[in-house]
């Protein structure tokens, strides 16, 4: 889930430089620090106890759940009397891009801590300055681009580009729920956090600068150094280098949800059910110090500081057809719980360059024809107030049974449009079939899942056994952090 967009970038120095030749770098300003309120916007973020068999049939779930306690997907379906107990169930949801953004932020600690690429980029162009001949030039010329090694290689393994950064995250839902007849319990709890890191306009600034590989056009060469020595110079004047970098911003909430639940058969083929849930949500949003970055995975976890209790309903129904079919609805959170309303705050060094101007507002040429240019830098704070809480869900879902062991289903979700982590009508349809094998009976019991869901094909497989140890291991896409994830799930109960 994107859930900040703050798109900075101040590139004055391509028409200026780029463009024209005969410029000259006259000092740098400072302008006093200044602060943004931009306009504040709303989460709302479903709790969602996903079971790993349904996410690996293209989560489906309003008329699902035949071999697993699927109460808070729809009380209705407790109508189907049972006696089990999940007295232990924890499943993990991880992308494989936050595993790898995580080990190359932790391996690429001492950047943070000493800008040692921008140190190299600037002391590359005092080399280009002071530099008496071609050769070296060229050494210097290649020390700027080796310093610019680094912001290019983040770009592409954590931050996404400007338009579409990239989004990390992990999710941990351990629970406990029983079923006796046509009564249900369920304990959880969602963990679920994302990070981003923000490229900052210096860097995304020295990005958007064409330096060429080579000094072939000499004087496009020096417009581009010119015009990073615009962008740096106020940074090295102030000694800030490190103001300068990324920086990561994180957005975590837990979610511990009890809800009791029953089901009532109104006729053979109708049922009705209800879930009368209690959730405290705890939230953090902030910004990650660079010394966290080590272990950035758990440091999602911390500061949970901000926090409601409330209680609410969801209602189902479930009707069956004579051929097998069955077609399920249903509405949670239909009691409103209170919202969690907070602030993310973001400081950013701006720097660029702006012609030199005279008493009068006159721009300044000297006499050889050269324009007159200075380095600016100002340092902006970003407010981004949010609400997060709880939307009413209303899905509708059916399954049909090909055979006694293999089942195919539909569902439509979140059909109110309220649930944030989709874009469009086309990512809440979702259809999936699972096809399940005794294969040593009563001692192992295999199932093979496939689906799709967000516009995305899911697939995974489960192990029972004994009937009393279940692995279930799925891989689909993750709307929160907006990537493909492996999702992993053990249960023991009977």
């Amino acid at each position: 889930m994107k859930y900040s967009k703050i798109l900075f970038l101040f590139l004055f120095f391509n028409g200026l430089l780029l463009a024209q030749y005969g410029y000259t770098l006259e000092g740098s300003v400072t302008f006093p620090d200044t602060t943004i309120i931009l306009d504040p916007f709303s989460i709302p973020l479903p709790s969602e106890k996903e079971d790993i068999k349904a996410v690996g049939m293209g989560k489906t779930q309003v008329a699902n759940g035949k071999t697993f306690n699927a109460m808070l997907y729809n009380p209705a379906l407790l109508s189907r009397k049972r006696f089990s107990i999940d007295a232990l169930s924890v499943n993990v949801s991880l992308p494989p891009k936050t595993y790898d953004a995580a080990n190359y932020l932790t391996h690429h600690l001492q950047e943070f801590k000493d800008a040692l690429s921008l140190k190299e980029v600037w002391a590359g162009i005092e080399d280009f300055n002071n530099a008496t001949d071609i050769n070296q030039q060229l050494t210097a010329l290649k020390r700027i681009q080796e310093g610019m090694r680094f912001p290019k290689e983040i770009l592409t393994k954590v931050i996404g580009t400007t338009e579409n950064p990239t989004t990390h995250g992990i999710r941990i839902i351990p629970s406990f729920s029983f079923q006796i007849d046509n009564f249900g319990f369920s304990l959880y709890s969602v963990a679920q956090s994302a990070f981003e890191v923000e490229q900052s306009p210096v860097i995304d600034a020295l990005l958007a600068i064409p330096l060429p590989d080579d000094l072939n056009d000499p004087q496009q060469v020096a417009n581009a150094i010119l015009a990073m020595q615009g962008i740096l110079q106020p940074i090295e004047e102030l000694n800030s280098f490190d103001e300068a970098l990324p920086v990561a911003y994180s957005l975590s909430y837990v979610d511990l949800v009890g809800a009791f639940g029953y089901a009532y058969n109104l006729t053979p083929n109708l049922s009705i059910g209800a879930n009368l849930k209690v959730v405290h949500r705890r939230f953090s949003a902030r910004r990650i110090l660079f010394e966290e970055y080590e272990n950035i995975l758990n440091i999602l976890k911390r500061d949970l500081n901000q926090y409601i209790t409330g209680v609410t309903l969801d209602i189902g129904g479930l009707y069956k057809f004579p051929i097998g079919t069955e077609i399920g609805l249903s509405i949670q959170n239909i009691i409103p719980v209170q919202k969690i309303t907070s602030t993310l705050r973001a400081d950013f060094a701006f720097t660029y360059l702006d012609y030199k101007r005279n008493d009068q507002g006159n721009i300044i040429v000297h006499a050889n024809g050269d324009t007159a240019l200075q380095s600016v830098n100002q340092t902006v704070n970003v407010g981004l107030p949010f609400d997060l809480k709880l939307p009413m869900i209303i899905n509708i879902g059916a399954i049909h049974p090909i055979t006694e062991n293999w089942d195919v289903a539909l569902d439509w979700v979140d059909i109110s449009d309220q649930d944030i982590r989709f874009v469009d009508y086309e990512e809440r349809l979702r259809v999936g079939t699972e096809y399940r094998l005794d294969a040593i009976k009563e001692k192992l019991g295999i199932a093979f899942r496939l689906g799709m869901a967000d516009k995305r094909f899911t697939g995974g497989i489960g192990l029972n056994l004994y009937k009393a140890l279940q692995i279930d291991g799925a891989y689909a896409y993750d709307n929160y952090v907006e990537a493909y994830s492996y999702y992993a799930q053990i249960k023991i109960g009977w």
